[in-house]
């Protein structure tokens, strides 16, 4: 099947040849790319430093200044000597990479502001040009700019938090701009108001402005629904009852005295009414309740709540809610019913911990915030033995649940919708169900969909992990007609959304497996891999991705593992078959042909038509000279790839030995494959 028309728009996509721009993500913690590579500082207060002048681009800071801010408690001699081997590091780094930015004076430092990008600056742009930013629901996502690293001194977040509120600010100002402008038609400035009302829920004009608008569209309901929403809010967080003006409207809705909010004006702009780019669901995670036992073990339920909101925030999707933000608002007395309205969350996560006799039990349920419903509930056992390992993989096992519950439920609710109604989280969702069938056709409607998730939002990491993922399919099941290309852009895809989030787990574990698997970087892949788990130890994705490397590199034991583990944290993904052939080779590698032969075929049994299962099931089975089950798999491995030849399937093989290629090559004839 022609695929070509997917490849040239699914295919690398080229940096800019110059000038080389840094790019500085604050938003929902801190990253840093130059021309969408990710720059890599190991030092923390060097990236801190950046992200400092970055949001101050063309202003420049004293050096005491950054001496005060990042070595407060340090005497004043050895503070600038930290500030000067830091600027060194930073120097360094950027200069690798060609990019000029950084200027430093004697007594000042700044950045370039024509070579330096914000995402917080994208965000105020778009406002201006009059899109709708994308920024994630809820008033929560503030208190997650800049996140993990307040700890790095008193004075930093004391800035942290000032920076925080500046921007906040900053935005809101902006959106009550777009949605004043009466050149806009009013959808789009009731768009914009209901922004600026998810950002702050007791902002009085932009719920008046909301409430106009609706009411004005015949949407009477949700106008009221909006106003008593802003009495809830205003009634917990500021003690008091709207304006006089406010109810006035409210009066004037009632009695339909709302006919127009503004004239329309004769053409919209298409980019003033298009709905957010990015629709990914939240989930509200409550603190988990202790109910009972040793009093002196009621920390397990705190420990237990934090690693879940860990685990999930590894995860991207579903966003997560800071457990700061809802102790925040549990300790102000915000009813717990109404925390998942105010923070933005669809879903709900409540649950308890329960110790007796020496043994522990978790009960789990997700909610829809909507309608309260339960949508899936479990409980799991422990033994306090290694107490603080043992609660964090229940965490991930817990959060993987949770997150593979709301991508079905998403998902379902996804399809027979057309792709304009849907933003990027979805399209991904029905992109990755499209590629679990294994078929070209398949895997090109998933292209398609992520081309169009990325051309709405150029700045998704998961978008561009996507690409990758598809891209490798096609790579590896030997459907593409251009094998190199298709390699690079592979590669490239995932070094894209690398740049673009470069603490995100999953994509630098694909990133160090397609290394591996197309450029055959044992070391580099290793490194990346490292890194990943680091980030995300609970990733069943970011495990399974691992695994290998770390068997073909010589390291089964390791191998296998995570291929354990990964299964267990995920026993319903759509992509199972993946997990059952990758033990497989764990297995093979780690010369167990039995074990290896037992999950390539359940893999085969799943998915018949994944090569990869296909060629180590084959050389499983051959080992075990139990030609008669293998001819069925021999049969199928020609029908998807007629012209194989099992020379050329190892003169790509990732065995590391000549020795271990030439006998798989007499492995594979033996059980007869050309």
């Amino acid at each position: 099947m022609d695929i070509s028309p997917v490849m040239e728009r699914t295919g690398t996509i080229r940096a800019p040849a110059a000038p080389p721009r840094l790019r500085v993500s604050v938003i929902q913690g801190l990253g840093l790319s130059v021309n969408g590579q990710a720059l890599v500082l190991p030092n923390r207060r060097g990236r801190a430093m950046l992200a400092v002048l970055a949001l101050d681009a063309g202003q420049a800071l004293r050096r005491d200044r950054l001496a005060g801010l990042f070595w407060g408690e340090s005497g004043e001699k050895q503070a600038r000597s930290s500030v000067r081997q830091t600027l060194h590091e930073v120097r360094e780094a950027l200069s690798a990479r060609d990019c000029q930015v950084l200027d430093s004076g004697r007594d000042e430092i700044r950045l370039i502001d024509a070579a330096v990008d914000t995402d917080v600056e994208t965000v105020l742009h778009d406002i201006a040009a009059r899109r709708l930013p994308d920024l994630p629901l809820g008033s929560a996502w503030i208190e997650s700019m800049l996140a993990g690293y307040a700890d790095i001194s008193p004075e930093f977040r004391d800035w942290i938090f000032s920076a925080r509120r500046l921007t906040q600010d900053r935005i809101m100002r902006a959106l009550e701009g777009a949605y004043r402008d009466a050149a806009l038609p009013d959808r789009a400035r009731r768009s914009f108001a209901e922004t600026a009302l998810r950002i702050d829920p007791v902002n009085e004009e932009a719920c008046r402005s909301a409430m106009r608008f609706a009411a004005a569209a015949g949407e009477t309901g949700v106008a009221l629904r909006a106003y008593a929403a802003l009495y809830e809010a205003m009634g917990l967080h500021l003690d008091m009852e709207p304006s006089e003006a406010t109810q006035a409207l409210v009066s004037d809705i009632k009695l339909g005295r709302i006919e127009a909010a503004v004239p329309a004006p004769v053409a919209a702009p298409e980019a003033a009414v298009t709905p957010p780019t990015r629709d990914v669901p939240i989930i509200l995670v409550m603190p988990l309740r202790f109910l009972g036992g040793d009093g002196t073990a009621a920390w397990i339920a705190d420990a237990m709540t934090e690693d879940l909101v860990r685990a999930l925030a590894c995860l991207r999707e579903p966003a997560v809610v800071s457990m700061a933000s809802v102790r925040q608002m549990l300790q102000r007395g915000d009813p717990r019913a109404d925390l998942a309205g105010t923070l933005g969350a669809r879903y709900v996560a409540y649950g308890s911990v329960r110790m007796a006799g020496g043994a522990g039990r978790v009960a789990i349920e997700l909610s829809d915030a909507r309608t309260g419903g339960v949508i899936w509930s479990d409980r799991h056992d422990f033994s306090p033995g290694m107490m603080f390992e043992t609660l964090e993989h229940l965490a991930g096992s817990i959060g993987s649940a949770l997150g593979s519950h709301i991508g079905e439920r998403e998902l379902r609710w996804s399809l027979g919708r057309p792709p304009s109604e849907l933003g990027t989280y979805h399209l991904l969702l029905q992109a990755r169900d499209l590629s679990a069938r294994l078929e070209p056709s398949a895997l090109d409607r998933a292209g398609r969909l992520i081309v169009g998730a990325i051309e709405r939002d150029p700045e998704y990491a998961s978008a561009y992990a996507a690409k990758a993922h598809v891209h490798g399919l096609r790579l590896f099941q030997g459907w593409s007609p251009d094998a190199a290309g298709e390699a690079s852009a592979v590669i490239e895809s995932a070094r894209q959304a690398v740049g673009l989030d470069p603490r995100y787990a999953r994509a630098l574990s694909l990133l160090g497996h397609n290394i591996m698997m197309a450029r055959h970087r044992y070391d580099e892949a290793l490194e990346l891999l490292d890194r990943a788990i680091a980030a995300a130890p609970s990733d069943a994705d970011v495990l399974i991705n691992a695994t290998p490397t770390f068997a073909y590199a010589g390291r089964p034991d390791v191998a296998l593992g995570h291929a354990e583990r990964a299964m267990a944290l995920s026993p319903e993904d759509p992509f199972r078959f993946r997990f059952e052939h990758i033990r497989s080779l764990a297995h093979y590698v780690n010369e167990d042909p039995e074990q290896a032969a037992y999950w390539g075929l359940r893999s085969w049994r799943s998915q018949p038509n994944y090569t990869s299962n296909l060629r180590i099931s084959i050389l499983a089975l051959s080992s075990l000279r139990r030609y008669e089950e293998a001819a069925p798999l021999v049969e199928r491995y020609r029908q998807l790839n007629p012209s194989v030849r099992a020379a050329d399937t190892m003169k790509n093989s990732k065995f590391q030995s000549h020795a271990q290629r030439a006998h798989a090559m007499e492995l594979l004839r033996a059980a007869g494959v050309p």
